[in-house]
């Protein structure tokens, strides 16, 4: 059971998959793309077609910085696993625990329309959603050890991985000659699902005994997993297995009928108050699936005590330990009485809240600035972006600026696009390190970034029709001049 739940969490942290676009992307309005981030922005072209498969994203965010983990003393460096490592600025970040966040997203089918009130878009995506944290009770344990007498609450310990289908419809509409608003509707279909939630899981030590208290449960929703239960009524884990995929469920899989139903609703506003200045806002990713096929979920309420094992010392040879340690397996599973049920359980998605603000003194510069507020759970993260775009001409555009995160990084984000006629490729990416610093472990001298755990970057090939502007105010003359 340990190596299958091993494995299915290593694979939804590898396939996680549309993830969050770049921040770098929200005023690169000749990229159409710029519509996930606010559906009230509408891309300058008449219509777009995003070539299926060619347009990606992934995403990495964490609280993780690589410049914590390596420390130099006296010209030497120490990592974690020595005894000169000062655990104090780790313990400081992570008293809330360790977040791991990634996400890749693949655009199965996309394109917009510019009509004769408003413009249209359809989208159908490949998403998941990750959310790993570890408690701080681990780098607790890694820096005091497990001296007697010492509690330590994994309650926080949290796995929320989420594969699913998404399918969307949005429309952007100028009410006034100021102010444009949107909104996206999204029909979801879960694919499979794990999540964690624990209201009580502590290891306290002691100088006789070590006592194991939990209650909570782990929920999954994942094809063709089998799980069984033994006479007794309680989980065995020995008959975990997958069964073969056929045809149906390839079929069930791949394609969103009306399985883990979910729905979600991205909406937002422009409002340009003069020729140089406007002001934007919008909620992206509000919404949420419920689990309700291939459910298989492992629920514990108990307690267990170990004081140790008893050894005859002559005759210590003879001890089977892999048999003594299944034996504390077996009273750890008789105690703590993990029980299997088909609970049905709901996963929230990720909303983000975007609030925008841009200047334009020339007519091919922008500067925007852009807060992002990530809602993670009964958690937030806060980022803020600056970023310079430069559009001197219609087959080429240039972003650059600067990323600053709440919790102590600064970054840099840069981007391109350049159409070819009607084919349009672009590339964006959030979080460049502007820091770093070389690194000596025992005599081998590597360069690591000094301040960022995230990356974000996006690519893609679309094909642009009427990419001069609009259809009744074409932009000619903002590319008449440079």
């Amino acid at each position: 059971m340990r190596k299958h739940i091993i494995t299915i969490l290593a694979g939804l942290m590898a396939f996680t998959a549309s993830a969050q676009q770049p921040l770098s992307l929200y005023y690169v309005d000749n990229v159409p793309q710029t519509s996930a981030l606010n559906p009230a922005r509408q891309p300058r072209a008449n219509g777009y077609f995003a070539i299926p498969g060619a347009n990606v994203s992934f995403m990495l965010e964490s609280n993780i910085m690589l410049k914590e983990f390596f420390q130099e003393k006296n010209g030497i460096w120490y990592t974690p696993m020595n005894h000169e490592f000062d655990y104090s600025k780790i313990l400081r970040r992570f008293r809330n625990g360790a977040r791991v966040r990634p996400e890749v997203g693949v655009s199965l089918l996309n394109f917009g329309w510019r009509g004769s009130k408003g413009y249209w878009t359809v989208g159908v995506n490949e998403r998941v959603q990750s959310n790993i944290a570890l408690p701080s009770a681990i780098f607790n344990m890694l820096d005091n050890g497990l001296a007697p007498g010492t509690t330590l609450n994994f309650a926080n310990m949290r796995v929320n991985a989420k594969v699913f289908h998404e399918i969307s419809v949005g429309y952007s509409r100028e009410l006034t000659e100021q102010l444009a608003m949107g909104w996206r509707v999204k029909y979801l279909s879960g694919i499979g699902a794990i999540k964690t939630d624990f209201k009580k899981f502590d290891l306290t030590t002691g100088r006789d005994k070590w006592t194991l208290e939990a209650k909570g449960g782990i929920y999954t929703s994942i094809p063709n997993l089998k799980m069984q239960e033994k006479e007794n009524g309680l989980v065995n884990f020995d008959s975990t297995s997958f069964d073969e995929l056929k045809t149906k469920d390839i079929v069930n899989v791949l394609i969103p009928f009306m399985h883990n139903p979910g729905a979600a609703i991205d909406f937002g506003f422009n409002y340009t108050i003069d020729e140089n200045f406007s002001f934007s806002a919008s909620v992206t990713d509000l919404g949420f699936i419920a689990w309700t096929n291939e459910l298989n979920s492992i629920n514990v309420n108990g307690g267990y005590q170990f004081e140790g094992l008893e050894i005859n010392v002559s005759d210590a040879k003879n001890i089977d330990y892999g048999e003594a340690f299944d034996n504390i397996i077996d009273s750890i599973e008789a105690r703590m009485s993990p029980t299997l049920s088909k609970d049905v359980f709901a996963t929230a998605l990720n909303p983000n809240i975007y609030i925008g603000a841009a200047y334009t003194p020339i007519h091919f510069l922008t500067i925007g600035l852009l807060s992002k507020t990530t809602i993670l759970n009964k958690t937030a993260t806060q980022d803020f972006d600056l970023s310079l775009n430069l559009n001197p001409y219609k087959c080429f555009s240039l972003m650059t600026g600067l990323d600053y995160n709440v919790k102590g990084h600064l970054s840099a984000n840069f981007g391109w696009s350049l159409n070819l006629s009607f084919l349009q490729l672009y590339m964006m990416t959030d979080y460049v390190p502007v820091a770093y610093r070389k690194v000596n472990i025992e005599g081998d001298g590597t360069v690591l970034p000094n301040n960022t755990g995230d990356v974000n970057i996006s690519v893609g090939l679309n094909l642009i029709f009427g990419a001069k502007g609009y259809r009744d105010r074409p932009m000619i003359n903002a590319y008449s001049d440079f």
